[in-house]
């Protein structure tokens, strides 16, 4: 998105010479986008998260930096940049929690 400084944890995992993925740091991965997410805002930048939150609990880690926020939910079969087999998507399909009603958890500000 024009204007947006763009993040997500697989950034983490991206090298001069590719991307290797690391399912043991996955959680630093998580750690590292939120507190480059964080450190943007606080620059006075937009930024738009682009990670598979399934669970709300996710989500609520980014709801807490108190900005305004949108969450959008791409719905549809999409085919996966690295590799994640369907097993895995639809596991996280199954544990999806939707954001009801929506003004709730995604209209939050200052």
């Amino acid at each position: 998105m024009a204007g947006y400084a763009h993040l997500e944890a697989d950034m983490y995992f991206e090298f001069s010479n590719g991307y290797r993925f690391d399912p043991d740091k996955l959680q630093e991965a998580h750690d590292w986008c939120l507190a480059e997410t964080r450190a943007t805002l606080g620059r006075g930048l937009s930024v738009v998260v682009a990670n598979t939150f399934v669970t709300k609990a996710e989500m609520e880690r980014y709801f807490r930096l108190a900005y305004p926020t949108s969450v959008v939910e791409a719905k549809g079969n999409f085919l996966s940049l690295h590799k994640v087999d369907a097993a895995k998507f639809q596991q996280m399909r199954d544990s999806w929690e939707p954001i009801e009603p929506p003004q709730s958890m995604v209209q939050r500000g200052h």
